[in-house]
């Protein structure tokens, strides 16, 4: 009971110091790093009854070397699965699942299979291929001026960068 007393004084006087020192301090960078500093204070007094409940008086006793040995293995992960996947590559294909998911909402009513296709470089949107079955003859035309007006309208992806490629239904029967 005595630990909850020390907490809570400890909590207001931080809150006190925290309140004075909004006050002082301009806004801008130096307040931040203000805030982040008690924040860190804050956070440590709450964590003092916990670490006594597990039989740690402070936290000078607490064996740190673990979480570096953690922090390395995490790192030298990291650096392989960022040599292993170009990050335009899933940006792309993440933009041609959602280009995707939204013509498939628009057109379906008409149950056309679409599959689309999107090549980037830094700065840009390449190309985007889309590939649509199941389209009648008819439709072609007024469904190729649709998506490309879509694609323009909700991507900026001006008309020389879409192909789009109608392909037959395919028998599902086989």
């Amino acid at each position: 009971m005595e630990l909850l007393k020390n907490m809570v004084g400890d909590l207001a006087i931080i809150a006190l110091i925290a309140s004075f020192m909004e006050i002082l301090v301009p806004s801008g960078p130096s307040r931040n790093v203000v805030r982040l500093v008690l924040g860190l204070y804050f956070l440590a007094v709450m964590l003092t009854p916990v670490l006594s409940l597990m039989g740690n008086d402070d936290f000078a006793s607490l064996d740190f070397s673990k979480i570096e040995m953690i922090d390395e293995t995490w790192g030298d992960e990291w650096e392989e699965q960022e040599n292993d996947t170009d990050i335009y590559d899933v940006a792309a294909s993440s933009i041609a699942s959602e280009i995707d998911g939204r013509l498939g909402a628009i057109y379906e009513e008409e149950n056309y299979k679409i599959d689309s296709s999107v090549t980037m470089n830094e700065t840009e949107i390449q190309n985007v291929t889309v590939e649509i079955s199941g389209v009648s003859s008819g439709k072609e035309r007024v469904v190729f001026d649709e998506i490309k007006r879509f694609l323009n309208s909700e991507y900026g992806i001006s008309s020389k960068h879409i192909d789009i490629a109608f392909k037959e239904a395919e028998d599902e029967s086989e």
